[in-house]
């Protein structure tokens, strides 16, 4: 079991099928056990734009359940967080300014998920220019913490991310620039994880065309 505390001011609204942003205090204690699961992947998936606002989708991917997370956003402030995962399982989700806080409150846990799936969906002022995730806690439902790897910086003005090289089309060149960073998170991380590999190959594909 995984256990949260939450400290806020008089006021706050919660409801464990919505999400909600507030300007009061918040803060969490996880207690987590010493011991740490095995990894989990953080990625960026779909990224869209309206007016001022961008939304990015959030991927996990693990071969643990998940009970919990947070993590804050860098330089930046949150408007929004929801959909994905914590909707469908409907988890209490908290938003306030640069931190996202999200728990299952009736062990509808995150299960183990074996390719990268749609977690949350992040709002973000697009004048950020880049979404950068810091400070994650995620915990299984033992109460120990899962290791987390990427998701690496999100560039929120690129909306094309598979076009790695950058010729406003997606297609030959984007496929051999990703083989020549292949194993590497330099020129061809079309998926944002912070390293090159079939995924990026994959994130191509499936962009193929003009931008």
């Amino acid at each position: 079991m995984c256990w949260f505390r939450l400290d806020t001011a008089a006021g706050v609204q919660h409801h464990p099928s919505m999400m909600y942003r507030t300007t009061t205090s918040l803060s969490l204690v996880i207690f987590l056990s010493a011991t740490a699961t095995a990894d989990g992947v953080l990625s960026w998936g779909d990224l869209t734009v309206e007016g001022d606002v961008a939304h990015a989708k959030l991927l996990w991917q693990s071969d643990q359940s998940m009970a919990g997370f947070q993590f804050e956003c860098l330089d930046g402030t949150f408007i929004s967080a929801g959909g994905g995962e914590v909707e469908a399982l409907k988890w209490s989700v908290y938003v306030q300014d640069d931190m996202v806080l999200a728990f299952t409150m009736d062990f509808a846990y995150v299960p183990p998920l074996d390719q990268p799936t749609h977690l949350i969906t992040l709002s973000v002022p697009l004048e950020l220019g880049q979404l950068v995730l810091a400070n994650p806690i995620f915990s299984d439902p033992d109460a120990k913490q899962i290791l987390v790897s990427g998701p690496g910086a999100l560039d929120l003005l690129d909306q094309c991310p598979a076009d790695v090289s950058g010729d406003g089309m997606v297609g030959v060149d984007d496929i051999l620039a990703v083989l020549d960073s292949w194993g590497t998170g330099d020129g061809g991380d079309a998926t944002g994880d912070g390293a090159t590999d079939v995924d990026d190959i994959l994130a191509v594909i499936g962009a193929w065309g003009p931008c």
